[in-house]
């Protein structure tokens, strides 16, 4: 065999490699968009199946909502007025969740005060990520009474959701108003923000 004839060879077999790495790699690109789309999907449909159990619950509890909605006080700790203020403010903490990308498992509520906290009253609501498992605190910002603390009930309800560490990342506002999570206290860990206005 000439020497041309094995280049050209050669040649049409990089091209045959070539054209294969660029297949899987679309292939790969291909499935990633299809897992994007299928969790988006999946995100949409929690989202439908969540409200429609959020209408239910208040048809069943003949509940009618106002734009605000008086959730609780503080006495040694928030304490919810009732348990049915208690349900609204998880369905309304899981549709911020999913809003933002997470779904949520709510395991404890806190407030953080004005005062520690430029001002900006907040409903601290802990967590983990269903799927991942991460730990989730959202900080929802209520409004302070003379009788308690009020929950606006209409979307967009204020909030920050910090993600991505056990110990710190939690949910706060500076001087102006603009939401941040505090500094991980783990090293080589990451804290994640996402807030909504």
């Amino acid at each position: 065999m000439s020497l041309f004839k094995k280049i050209t060879y050669l040649f049409i077999i990089s091209m045959f490699f070539a054209c294969s790495d660029e297949n899987q790699n679309q292939k790969n690109e291909s499935s990633i968009d299809s897992v994007e789309i299928q969790s988006k999907f999946l995100f949409r449909e929690a989202l439908k199946e969540l409200d429609a159990n959020f209408e239910n619950f208040k048809k069943i509890n003949n509940i009618e909502l106002s734009d605000d909605l008086i959730i609780g006080k503080e006495k040694d700790g928030f304490i919810f007025k009732d348990d049915i203020k208690k349900q609204l403010v998880i369905f309304k903490t899981k549709r911020i969740g999913l809003l933002t990308g997470y779904d949520i498992v709510v395991s404890d509520f806190s407030l953080l005060k004005a005062i520690d906290n430029n001002g900006f009253p907040m409903l601290i609501v802990k967590g983990y990520c269903n799927q991942t498992k991460e730990p989730l605190t959202i900080g929802i910002d209520v409004l302070k009474l003379k009788d308690g603390y009020s929950l606006r009930v209409q979307d967009p309800i204020s909030s920050i959701v910090c993600n991505g560490c056990r110990r710190g990342c939690n949910p706060k506002r500076d001087s102006a108003g603009d939401g941040y999570c505090t500094d991980c206290k783990i090293t080589n860990s990451n804290c994640s923000k996402t807030e909504t206005l």
